[in-house]
Parts: structure tokens; C-alpha cells; sequence
């Protein structure tokens, strides 16, 4: 129990430096990073060695830089060049010519479009992107973070091409084909949901009352847009959990296209913008999914001869030195992470609209100078995560869950993941965190191993709208560096109430399905 109760400290710390004395992640991600340090060191249940420390903060240091932080650099260089070009005007137009309506907008941008980067690519695109572009149209630094923040807990267990799920299966030695089914089942309360919320999110420019956000039109907009997720889901149980979040992007994207023609056909446009002319604003978009697609696993030849020869993998625990995590490889994918795609696809894209290199150079060089700080808070989150995790402390926290909660432990299994998610800033890492702890705790309760493994995947995804690395990312893009903690304080309430949902659900269901 002093270890769960001493575990507890630095994420206690971390959020009360941000939320109750107003300090930037920066600071706050260092500050609790050193307290953890001390905290292993006095005591013993953890004591990780000081080359163990060292080691784990360098391998958060690195990890920060490629891909998390470059993938940053990547998507703002993409958007201020767009911005720099006045190419981003004519996005704005041309999304304003589908619909000038805010709701449709929303659904079509952050639901539709940031569940299809999400599958495609990950690791924080599935928030740049769309928030950059958000801002434009004019909802503003805080509603564009938000509504991004919490749109992609829909899609995000089924993000980088199921690769969450796949890995969590493969974690605990079950099949990640029904791994992925009870994880469509979980979802599906949130494919309503959450488009519920984006749409209040949305219509509170005009009216702060609730039910003026829902007239007849945006409610069919809404059941189109859960009707057209529904094949999603079935394709993550007669396929697999690789395309869900893509399938289900294109077809959100499409109905929102279909019911905007239908429902909004007798609304004037403000500007018609000519099909040649939009279609070279939106190139380095284009680029952007036509490389992404193509260093897919799906694309296996060239996706397996990238991953044999642009693939560095080291080994920071050098030996025995970490006390959780010895011998795990770490690899920094150098063409198969979505860095270079983004990159080249902004590169090219720019130079078909007629850019000067000058001017491509200089922008890039300029969104470097401008986020230095922004790498360095989110080398500070990734590494306190990192020593967390090695030093044995959030196996410490999890497992003093499991102790207090004992039969009702799936209300909080969901939590566990969430817990893990925030700290690490990915699904992925989370399940590889927490998954062999949940497979323990449904043997142990003779709960089904599958649904209850599921919830901590899902509950990570719910997770994600506060995960310090994706504050970092869409405060960066939206232009709030230093002010996460504004961002956070209002995303909060969303994850922990989706999650409270998830809980009881996840508990209700666990009382049904025999083990």
C-alpha cells in the first residue's frame, strides 16, 4: 500500500502544479519527474539503479524527439506553410462550401477526417491536423483543441492501423481478432455519444441553451454519421482491427458530404471556389495520406524493406538496469513513422502550388525556432513517463487499484488504462503497461479475460483527451504552448465522464459474459 500511496505522488504532484498553481507542463513534467526520481531512490520497493535512471531518461528524451516531437514540427510546418501560401484560405473556403453550418463542419473535420488520419497515421496527427485546420475556420485556439481532443475517442483503440489492439493481444497471448470484436462492443455506446458532444460543442457560439445545438437536420446528420460507423465496427469483427478507425472515417466524411447536398441544397454558398483550384490547396493533405498509405503494414513488400533497413533499435535498459522492462527494444522507425510522409508530402505539395524553396526553407526553419520549448515539454512528459514505467512505480499504482477494489475491479479497469494513456501518451504503451495486469486480474476474479482486457484499451482511448502528449501536440498547433493546463481543465471533465460510462458498462457486461 506505500508503494500504490508514494506512486500516487508524482501524478498527484504533476496535476496540481498545472491545475491549482497555474505552471506550465514544462515545469511541471521536470518538477514531477525529479520528485519520482527521489521517490525511487527512498523507497525500497523500487530503487532502480542510478544508470537505470539515467538510462530511462535519456530513452524518454529520445522518444520524445523521434516521433513524437518531430511529428509536431512535421504537422506545423505542413499547416504554416499553408498559411504562409494563403493556400489555407481556400481550404477554409472550400470546407465552408460543404457547409457553412459549424455542426457539419465539426463532423466532418474532427469526427470524420481526424478518425481517418487517426487509422492512417497516429501518434498525434489525428489532433494537429484537424485543430490546425479548426482554427482557421474560426472556432478559435480552445474549441478547436477540445473538440480534436475529444473527437478521437472514437477512433483511437484502432489508431496506426489496429496497432493497439494487435499489440495488447499479442501482450497476454489471446487473439487479437476477438480482442478487437470486444473492442467495437465497448465503443459503441461512444460512436453516439461523442458526436452528441461535438455538435453541443459546436452550436455553443450561438446559443449557450443545449437544444438550440439540435434541429431536424443536424439530428439526421447525426444518425447518418452513426449508421455509416456501424460498418466500421463490422469490419473489426469479420476483418480484423487494422481498418476500423479508416473505414469508418471515410464513411462519417461521406455521409456528412451526402446529407450536406441533401439537407443544405437550397443554402447559397459564401464563395464557390473552382474544383482545379481547391484540389491544389489541399495537395500537401493528399500527399499526405497517398505516402502514409503507402508505409502501411498493409503495403507489405515495401513496408517490410523499410522496416529492415530504416529501423534502428536499441536497447536502453543495457543489460539489467531498469527494474521493469529489461531487455524491451525500442525502435526508431525512420521512414515507417508518419515524420517523413508529412514532411515530403509538404514539401511536394508545396512545390506543385508554385512555392519558392526559399520560402519552404524559411517557414521550416521558423516553426523550429518557434516550438524549441514545445520539445522540450514534451521531452520532459515522455521521460517522466519513461521512469515511471522502468522504475516500477505505475505497476505500483495499478496494482494498488486492484487491491482496494477487489470484486468491483471493472469499474476501474478502464481507469487503470486511462491512467496509463495519460502518462505515456499512447494506447499502445498503456496496454503494453497495463495489459498483463488485467489478464491477471480476470483470471484471479473469473471475469472474461477478453471483454475485461478490452477495457483497458478503450479506457486508455477515453484516456487520450488528457494524455500529456496530446495536450502538448494541439496546444502547439492551436497556438496555447504554456497554457496546457487551460486546455486540460477543460477536457477533463469529458474523458472522466465517458470513462464513469465506460466503468459501468464494462461492469454490468462483466456480470453477463461468463469467463
Amino acid at each position: 500500500m506505500l508503494d500504490f500511496i508514494l506512486g500516487l505522488l508524482p501524478i498527484i504532484l504533476f496535476f496540481s502544479l498545472i491545475v491549482i498553481f497555474k505552471k506550465s507542463t514544462l515545469i511541471s513534467s521536470f518538477t514531477s519527474l525529479l520528485a519520482a526520481i527521489i521517490l525511487n531512490f527512498i523507497n525500497p520497493g523500487w530503487q532502480m539503479s542510478v544508470t537505470g535512471t539515467v538510462l530511462s531518461v535519456i530513452e524518454g528524451f529520445l522518444v520524445a524527439l523521434w516521433p513524437i516531437g518531430c511529428i509536431v514540427i512535421a504537422a506545423l510546418f505542413c499547416y504554416s506553410l499553408s498559411l504562409e501560401t494563403g493556400q489555407i484560405n481556400i481550404i477554409k473556403k472550400t470546407l465552408e462550401g460543404i457547409s457553412g453550418d459549424r455542426r457539419m463542419q465539426v463532423l466532418l473535420i474532427a469526427w470524420g477526417f481526424g478518425s481517418f488520419m487517426e487509422g492512417v497515421a497516429g501518434y498525434g496527427t489525428s489532433v494537429a491536423i484537424p485543430a490546425g485546420i479548426l482554427l482557421v475556420l474560426g472556432f478559435g485556439p480552445l474549441y478547436s483543441a477540445l473538440i480534436c481532443l475529444i473527437s478521437i475517442g472514437g477512433s483511437n483503440s484502432f489508431g496506426s492501423v489496429g496497432i493497439p489492439v494487435i499489440m495488447l493481444a499479442n501482450q497476454v497471448k489471446l487473439d487479437y481478432r476477438v480482442m478487437g470484436v470486444n473492442v467495437a462492443v465497448q465503443l459503441l455506446p461512444f460512436i453516439v455519444i461523442i458526436p452528441v458532444i461535438l455538435v453541443i460543442l459546436a452550436g455553443r457560439r450561438d446559443s449557450k441553451r443545449i437544444r438550440d445545438a439540435f434541429d431536424k437536420k443536424i439530428i439526421c446528420v447525426l444518425i447518418a454519421c452513426t449508421v455509416a460507423y456501424i460498418p466500421a465496427i463490422l469490419t473489426a469483427v469479420f476483418i480484423g482491427p487494422e481498418m476500423p478507425a479508416i473505414i469508418g472515417g471515410v464513411l462519417i466524411m461521406s455521409a456528412v458530404i451526402i446529407m450536406s447536398k441533401i439537407l443544405y441544397k437550397n443554402v447559397e454558398n459564401k464563395e464557390k471556389i473552382k474544383f482545379k483550384t481547391a484540389l491544389k490547396a489541399f495537395l500537401p493533405y493528399i500527399f499526405m495520406v497517398i505516402f502514409i498509405l503507402m508505409v502501411n503494414p498493409a503495403n507489405k513488400i515495401l513496408y517490410d524493406f523499410l522496416n529492415k533497413y530504416t529501423t534502428i533499435s536499441v536497447n536502453f535498459s543495457a543489460g539489467d538496469n531498469y527494474k521493469v522492462g529489461n531487455g524491451e527494444i525500442t525502435y526508431f522507425r525512420i521512414f515507417l513513422s508518419p515524420v517523413v510522409p508529412i514532411l515530403l508530402a509538404t514539401l511536394a505539395g508545396g512545390l506543385l502550388q508554385g512555392t519558392r524553396v526559399k520560402v519552404i526553407g524559411r517557414t521550416f526553419i521558423w516553426v523550429i525556432k518557434n516550438n524549441v520549448r514545445t520539445l522540450l515539454t514534451i521531452m520532459g512528459i515522455v521521460s517522466l513517463a519513461s521512469f515511471m514505467k522502468h522504475s516500477g512505480i505505475i505497476i505500483s499504482v495499478a496494482d494498488g487499484f486492484t487491491m482496494i477494489t477487489g470484486r468491483f475491479y471493472p469499474l476501474i479497469a478502464p481507469f487503470i488504462g486511462a491512467i496509463g494513456t495519460f502518462m505515456t501518451g499512447s494506447n499502445t504503451s498503456a496496454n503494453l503497461l497495463f495489459g498483463s495486469l488485467q489478464s491477471v486480474a480476470a483470471d484471479n476474479l473469473g471475469i472474461n479475460k477478453y471483454w475485461l482486457v478490452a477495457s483497458n484499451t478503450v479506457g486508455a482511448t477515453l484516456g487520450t483527451m488528457i494524455s500529456l502528449q496530446s495536450l502538448s501536440i494541439v496546444a502547439a498547433t492551436v497556438g496555447l504552448k504554456g497554457k496546457e493546463n487551460i486546455v486540460l481543465k477543460k477536457a477533463v471533465k469529458y474523458s472522466l465522464s465517458l470513462l464513469t460510462v465506460l466503468a459501468i458498462y464494462v461492469y454490468i457486461m462483466s456480470l453477463i459474459i461468463k469467463s
